[in-house]
């Protein structure tokens, strides 16, 4: 729980603003507004729940592209580093067989 509660790169304290925003917000409009005489006008009409579903459509494909595009970008990463380490391996052994050491076992030229 020390991750979650921390105030430096914590997911809790990013979303405590907004959530308590919200809430308040509903809490106020749900207070002022008679929402049981209201409750048929306002799932009357498909619109409002057509512009919600399409609103989150389109955040959930950005979001899932998003993670698409980061897991490939860390994708290449981890094979740029493996090449680069198998650069520097092959290296190690190609200096490593010139040594006069090793003229027994170097394989011939």
């Amino acid at each position: 729980f020390a991750l979650l509660f921390r105030l430096h790169g914590s997911a809790v304290f990013k979303s405590l603003t907004p959530s308590l925003f919200s809430s308040a917000l509903f809490a106020i409009l749900y207070n002022v507004t008679d929402l049981e005489e209201d409750e048929e006008a306002i799932f009357d009409h498909p619109y409002a729940l057509g512009a919600l579903v399409a609103a989150f459509t389109f955040m959930l494909s950005f979001r899932a592209n998003f993670s698409y595009n980061r897991y490939w970008e860390a994708f290449t990463v981890v094979h740029q580093m493996h090449s680069k380490w198998l650069d520097v391996g092959m290296d190690i052994a190609s200096f490593h067989l010139q040594s006069t050491k090793y003229d027994g076992k170097r394989p011939p030229a």
